[in-house]
């Protein structure tokens, strides 16, 4: 079975670090992305509100140290379920994403993904010496 998720958009507030009673540090994550919707008939991209994405250890307090409302994200993470009982006896459940990887970007930066792009830096003496 595979439990894998993908979240990519724009950080909806700034992330903050917390730390459990052990003392490891957890950072909450709530993501906006924009999603494809008919509205009159005609397709609008409308904002998603994807609360519950946990960070946990360094990378949590790297992320509050580093980003901002509006950085953008990408989360690659699994699916996890937390249990508790209320005081009245009833058992409650609350869906999260746990990260495995965090990436992200300033506000303003634009992506290159191209595998192919060349960059401008001018190979160096042992760049060019290697022997294949």
């Amino acid at each position: 079975m595979i439990n894998k998720v993908i979240v990519s958009g724009k950080l909806a507030d700034n992330p903050e670090v917390e730390y459990t009673s052990n003392g490891f540090p957890l950072c909450k994550l709530n993501v906006i992305n924009l999603s494809p919707k008919k509205v009159d008939g005609e397709w609008e991209d409308v904002e998603t509100y994807i609360p519950g994405i946990v960070v946990w250890g360094a990378k949590a307090e790297e992320l509050a140290e580093n980003c901002k409302e509006g950085d953008k994200v990408l989360v690659d993470g699994k699916v996890t379920v937390r249990e508790w009982e209320k005081a009245e006896g009833d058992i409650r459940y609350f869906l999260e994403v746990t990260a495995q990887n965090v990436e992200y970007f300033g506000s303003g930066e634009t992506m290159n993904l191209d595998p192919n792009a060349h960059t401008d830096k001018e190979p160096t003496p042992e760049d060019e010496n290697i022997p294949f």
